[in-house]
This record gives structure tokens, sequence and C-alpha cells, in this order.
């Protein structure tokens, strides 16, 4: 990869030694952004055309609609600055203490799961709602099987396959 025109080191090093914060960064958001956008998608779809839907809908909106570096601000502000609950900055590897690196890593972790949960909670959305209407899952109900195990066994696995793609191309764009 060559040398770095401005700290005259190798570039591959310097990639080398940053990619295990770029890991741990980005698994940790993609973890926030699946714990927030499959339950909102699957509630969404679920109670679609209420206000729960247009609710989600909203949500999902902002967050694709927000810049990262604007929340970020807007966090590292309202969070750090005023209420002081998180620190602003800095890194302490997980080896050292795994609860400085956790509460180091929420926010900016939080700040890029946000984007990555509205367009996965949309995702799931759309996609539960084609299958909730799919041949199985009517025949699943007329058997007499509870809403949300047909949700849950039924709906959910086969909902999750185009959310899958779209989070092996955004877990891309995360490492990038």
């Amino acid at each position: 990869l060559g040398e770095s025109i401005r700290t005259r080191q190798s570039v591959a090093w310097t990639v080398a030694k940053k990619l295990p914060i770029t890991i741990e960064l980005a698994g940790f958001s993609l973890l926030i952004a699946l714990a927030i956008a499959i339950p909102a998608g699957v509630f969404a779809a679920v109670r679609r055309n209420t206000v729960w839907d247009v609710l989600a809908s909203g949500v999902s909106l902002c967050g694709v609609s927000i810049p990262n570096f604007w929340l970020g601000i807007m966090l590292i502000l309202l969070i750090s600055v005023r209420l002081g609950w998180l620190p602003a900055s800095g890194f302490v590897p997980p080896t050292e203490s795994l609860l400085d690196n956790v509460r180091r890593m929420l926010m900016p972790a939080f700040v890029l799961g946000t984007g990555l949960a509205a367009v996965l909670m949309r995702q799931t959305r759309n996609a539960m709602i084609e299958v909730l209407s799919a041949d199985y899952v009517r025949t699943a109900r007329s058997k007499g099987l509870a809403g949300g195990t047909v949700v849950i066994r039924h709906a959910l696995r086969n909902g999750l396959i185009p959310v899958v793609t779209i989070l092996g191309l955004q877990m891309g764009a995360l490492m990038g």
C-alpha cells in the first residue's frame, strides 16, 4: 500500500494498527442497529397503517435524513457536556477496562447505528408486510396458531432474508 506522506510510516501498518478499533466500533454499531431496527420493523409491519407504523416510518425517515456528524455533535453537547453521562472522546482498550471501553464506544456506535437502523427498519417492515400476506402465513393462521407464533416462527425467518442482504452491504460501508 505504500508509505504515508504525512507520517512516513507504512500505510499497511497504520491500517493494521487501527483495524481492531474499527471492527469493534462497526460491530457495536451493528448490534445497536439490529436491536432497534428488527423489533421496530416487525412491530410496524404487524401494526400496519396504525399510529405505530406512521411513527416508525417517521423515525426511519429522520434516521436516514439526519447527518451523522450533526447527530454526533448534538449528542456530545447533550450527553457529555450538559449531562455528563458519557465521556466526549477517547479510547480505552477492552483489555484495560471493559466498562470504560463500552462507555466510550456507546455514543459513536449509537450515532453510526442510527442511520443503519433506519435503513434496516424500513427494509424489515417492507419485507415483513410482504411475507405476512404469503399463503403459508395465512395457512398457519388458519390452523389456529397464535399471532406471535406465526410472526416469530414463520414470517420472521423469511422476512429477514432481504434484511441480511442489506446488512452485509452496510457492514462493508461501516468498515470503509
